[in-house]
């Protein structure tokens, strides 16, 4: 994957090199403030979709270990720091959990996994239920197809979280025991706290709040930076489908723009966008969403971090174990 994004790297690089102007013509555009207003419009639509993830992650730990949403929003953001090293953001359930009490993490981690299960299956939903109008696919009955997927991705959705439900309990005693116990960091058995179908509901309605913010965010960079008209089903359906296949391959966020302008334009391309019109949107969007966010997440990760806690608390656990 990494050789992958090099080369991708190169050809955006590249084909950019050729196209200078055009790129110099769009970042003029946004730095003298001609899109001002859609600038802020798109940092306040950031904030509000890191909130709803903070809200989330509050309702997961409110029972386990009570945070306020201040503190929450700041686990969040350390959690997708600590992702930015690792493909797919593998590791941001370190960060997310790392600041709470350690014994309670096989609980949080599940509880993460969960969080994150519901919204990349909200993103698969949007994504099939729209593929009829991607603008290389002909579909005569779209209708149909949009009724049936609902239907089984809907009933597929409730099966596998009453599943999940059901069987929570055990895969936290596997988490930890079988992976904790393992490292040699005992945590302690305590009386386990099961999700309710209330919680469930939340975590599931905040995630379709959030796709649809960032959905939003992305229609309304890629509206004012192309020079001409697409149709705006067209272009929810490929933002629903680049955004499901940026959930899916493993990307490292350092290296992640070249590959995410290669998704976007091997699904924009068909219908007259051009490479450099969606390199801008997608990486401006990155910068916004991604970038800040876990810059903050670093600062906040360095100026909560307390060595001498950490050090004395590992102490305890080698003598535990």
């Amino acid at each position: 994957m990494l050789i992958i994004s090099i080369g991708l790297f190169y050809f955006v690089h590249q084909w950019s090199q050729k196209n200078t102007e055009e790129f110099k013509i769009l970042l003029s555009a946004w730095i003298n403030g001609k899109f001002g207003i859609y600038t802020l419009i798109i940092m306040a639509l950031m904030l509000i979709n890191w909130l709803l993830e903070a809200h989330k992650w509050k309702i997961l730990t409110h029972r386990i270990d009570r945070i306020p949403i201040f503190h929450s929003l700041m686990n969040v953001w350390t959690g997708l720091f600590t992702g930015s090293f690792s493909p797919g953001r593998a590791l941001e359930f370190a960060g997310r959990v790392f600041f709470h009490r350690p014994d309670k993490w096989p609980e949080l981690i599940f509880r993460y996994f969960l969080s994150s299960f519901i919204q990349f299956y909200i993103t698969v939903t949007f994504a099939v239920i729209l593929w009829p109008y991607l603008p290389f696919f002909s579909f005569s009955n779209k209708g149909a197809w949009i009724t049936l997927m609902f239907i089984f991705l809907f009933s597929s959705g409730y099966f596998l979280l009453k599943y999940f439900s059901k069987n929570e309990k055990k895969i936290e005693f596997f988490l930890r025991k079988k992976v904790f116990d393992k490292f040699s960091f005992r945590t302690e058995t305590t009386a386990y706290v099961k999700l309710n179908n209330y919680e469930l509901m939340s975590i599931t309605v905040l995630g379709i709040l959030r796709y649809l913010v960032f959905t939003f965010q992305l229609l309304l960079v890629i509206q004012q930076v192309l020079p001409y008209n697409v149709e705006l089903i067209t272009l929810v359906s490929f933002i629903s489908a680049y955004y499901l296949l940026t959930s899916v391959l493993p990307m490292i966020s350092l290296l992640e723009i070249p590959l995410r302008s290669w998704i976007a334009y091997t699904l924009a391309g068909p219908a007259g966008i051009s490479l450099v019109h969606i390199t801008f949107s997608v990486t401006f969007i990155w910068l916004i969403n991604i970038l800040i966010p876990s810059i903050a997440g670093m600062l906040i990760f360095v100026f909560r971090f307390n060595p001498e806690k950490w050090s004395k608390l590992l102490e305890l656990r080698k003598k535990e174990s």
